[in-house]
């Protein structure tokens, strides 16, 4: 699925949620110097490799799986650079089984049964995709803003579905 369109919402992120994405970047590093000296052949091997040290930040599992992702991708597309490649800014990915979206109100889970609550700041611009219970939405939250990114195949569906409903 190939996103349509991103979508930016401002926030006022807590010390919590600045520690999450601090831990996500340093966990990735770590990923990263772990591919780097373990050269393994697919993101999955890395997963074996690096769980066991990644499991010491303490945070849900779905962290580890999604640095180990990142990771794989720098460590595949460092080309042939003569240093090792790091991740500078902080930020946080998220799959779409990890968070919940109630209108303007985003819940990230930290560790189990613990969750940070995030207001996001929204026009009726915004609004108008949150809203749309037929848009898949993947948030993607930094330090700065949110972004979500929205289907191109449920936009498709919809448009077609509603072409057939005039007719």
């Amino acid at each position: 699925m190939r996103p349509v369109k991103a979508i930016q919402f401002r926030y006022v992120a807590s010390d919590e949620l600045a520690s999450l994405f601090e831990d996500f970047r340093l966990m990735c590093n770590d990923a990263i110097r772990i591919a780097v000296k373990g050269k393994p052949r697919s993101r999955f091997t890395l997963i074996e490799i690096a769980y066991p040290r990644l499991k010491e930040y303490g945070l849900h599992t779905h962290y580890i799986l999604s640095a180990c992702e990142v990771a794989y991708s720098v460590y595949r597309n460092k080309g042939r650079r003569s240093t090792d490649p790091y991740i500078e800014r902080a930020f946080l990915k998220l799959d779409n089984q990890s968070y919940s979206l109630n209108h303007l109100l985003l819940r990230i889970p930290t560790t189990p049964r613990h969750f940070v609550y995030l207001t996001l700041q929204g026009s009726n611009y915004h609004l108008s995709f949150i809203d749309d219970p037929t848009l898949k939405r993947a948030p993607s939250p930094s330090p700065v803003a949110r972004s979500a990114s929205l289907s191109r195949r449920r936009l498709r569906r919809r448009r077609l579905w509603e072409r057939s409903a005039s007719t």
